[in-house]
């Protein structure tokens, strides 16, 4: 039979700090457990009534207290680095993606979709958009506009003006046009 564990040791001020985080209504679930876990540690229960008591496995509350006697209250909410689950896209993937976004365009497109992109680099549409949406990529948004004067607008004629009912016209000095990524548009919009 294993002997029985040793009551853990802290400080008064640690002891104070766990208390008030088991009293917190917005700390962490996690977080709380593990307070209680070393809270009755302290008080000299066993490992194995300490996890019967959480809803917890023993091996948990030993790890915690290992590492509490380590790391002290320093590091109690950190968790540890190799902890959850894994990227399933490798990095150079995602590099690639963002790198052919930002720098390149798909052959007779203005820009790319996620569609072409997913083609383009054999993964799926939804990994496409997953790694622009944590990077704020939008490859369909333009961000400036740029007034030039094309040749045939300067020859005097009026330019288009599409109105449909409800809708405001703002409209450019004769014979301006405004560029986009290469596209040519009217500047009444």
């Amino acid at each position: 039979m294993r002997p029985a564990t040793a009551p853990l040791s802290m400080t008064d001020g640690q002891r104070e700090i766990l208390e008030r985080l088991v009293k917190s209504q917005t700390a962490k679930h996690r977080d709380v457990t593990r307070a209680k876990a070393l809270l009755l540690a302290e008080d000299g229960m066993a490992n194995t009534a300490i996890a019967w008591e959480l809803g917890v496995s023993p091996s948990s509350v030993t790890s915690w207290r290992s590492r509490f006697e380590q790391e002290g209250i320093a590091k109690f909410g950190k968790v540890k680095a190799g902890r959850g689950r894994k990227p399933t896209i490798p990095d150079d993937k995602v590099a690639a993606i963002v790198e052919a976004t930002l720098h390149e365009r798909p052959p007779g497109e203005t820009h790319w979709s996620c569609r072409s992109m997913a083609k383009a680099q054999g993964v799926s549409p939804a990994t496409v958009q997953r790694v622009w949406s944590a990077r704020g990529l939008k490859p369909h948004l333009v961000k400036t506009l740029k007034a030039v004067r094309r040749e045939a607008d300067r020859r005097g004629g009026p330019l288009p003006q599409p109105v449909g009912p409800g809708r405001r016209v703002r409209t450019a000095p004769r014979g301006a046009s405004l560029v986009v990524a290469g596209r040519t548009r009217p500047t009444s919009l």
